[in-house]
């Protein structure tokens, strides 16, 4: 953490102080005082237990609030340095509800980089390198494969999606291989920039680890649904996984609403009521599996009810929603298998 002066911090617990009882929000800071001297501060302060953080206000942002320790340290500036006290887990569900509605506003404020999306895109580009060299050795042309749409003989080879390959020969990987190949330069540049766009938001929310977990739900939800109505030609794309992303946002900002503000909620509806126009008329087109988006969103939604238990304040509740995601994935796995080996 950047060192901070006593001056600043007394100075930070001063403008705290003036408002008292009352928020002190970084938003009214005076103008001498700017964020990147402000806010190293405030997190020293609160990391010290002299601040404490008050409810998101929707026309203001975060607020701030001098706590018992903050008060004494005006008087006794030796305070400042006192250790860090251990955390306090939280026990309420209202603290948790605050908590996934601090990270959903931190996503969308200070995004970082998303590094399970860089990691996605490297192997979706990889493998469409593959299966490029692949179709010119067997003598497809570079420009029939860009271009052309001639990418089936080698897709099938490495792992595109159908009914007889998937079941009948029990290759049940592709219902995970066909995400990472793509049908010419067009798909894979399309697919690849909604990842770039909308994966990078989900990352920030949901973290790596359940942002790895929405994906591949997604991406072998929307094969289970190709399979389940029987599609018999190849299926490839990353769209499934893509398609599971909308509607996970759309549940999380729900479930968080009360958090966000109403031009955020506002901005929110519109982008997801435009995707979902345009997912539509996709899925529409010849030669689009229609069943693959469907199934990818019904994955995505389905799985991100879980994925939000998972951080609920009460342990039980977090051990009961990590045990259900596997559960849910063999269960709708089996279900699929079953339908040709049990009926």
């Amino acid at each position: 953490m950047a060192h901070v002066s006593d001056e600043v911090l007394v100075h930070v617990l001063r403008l705290a102080a003036e408002r008292d009882p009352q928020p002190f929000y970084p938003s009214d800071r005076p103008a001498s005082l700017p964020r990147e001297v402000l806010d190293p501060a405030l997190d020293r302060l609160r990391l010290a237990g002299l601040l404490e953080l008050t409810e998101w206000t929707r026309d203001k942002g975060q607020g701030i609030r001098l706590t018992d320790i903050g008060r004494r340290a005006l008087a006794d500036p030796r305070l400042l340095h006192r250790p860090k006290p251990a955390p306090v887990a939280p026990q309420t569900r209202d603290d948790s509800t605050w908590e996934r509605g601090e990270a959903l506003r931190q996503a969308f404020m200070n995004p970082q980089q998303g590094i399970v999306v860089r990691l996605l895109l490297g192997i979706n580009v990889a493998a469409f390198a593959v299966a490029l060299a692949l179709s010119i050795s067997q003598g497809v042309s570079a420009s029939a494969f860009l271009f052309e749409g001639e990418t089936l003989r080698a897709n099938a080879q490495l792992g595109a999606l159908n009914t007889r390959q998937a079941i009948i020969l029990n290759q049940w990987w592709r219902l995970i291989t066909y995400g990472f190949l793509h049908g010419g330069l067009l798909h894979i540049a399309f697919n690849m920039s909604a990842l770039w766009s909308l994966g990078r938001l989900m990352e920030n929310i949901w973290g790596r680890v359940r942002f790895g977990i929405l994906y591949f739900f997604s991406l072998a939800a929307g094969g289970c649904m190709v399979l389940a109505v029987g599609e018999v030609r190849f299926t490839v794309g990353a769209s499934g996984a893509l398609f599971g992303l909308l509607p996970s946002l759309a549940l999380v900002a729900w479930l968080n609403r009360d958090q966000l503000p109403d031009a955020w909620k506002q901005s929110l509806r519109q982008t997801l009521m435009m995707n979902l126009i345009i997912g539509v008329m996709i899925s529409t087109m010849p030669g689009v599996s229609w069943a693959g988006h469907l199934g990818g969103a019904l994955g995505g939604l389905v799985i991100s009810l879980p994925l939000h238990f998972t951080r609920d304040a009460r342990p039980a509740i977090r051990r009961l929603a990590w045990l259900s995601i596997p559960l849910l994935f063999v269960a709708m796995v089996l279900a699929v298998y079953g339908e040709y080996y049990w009926y």
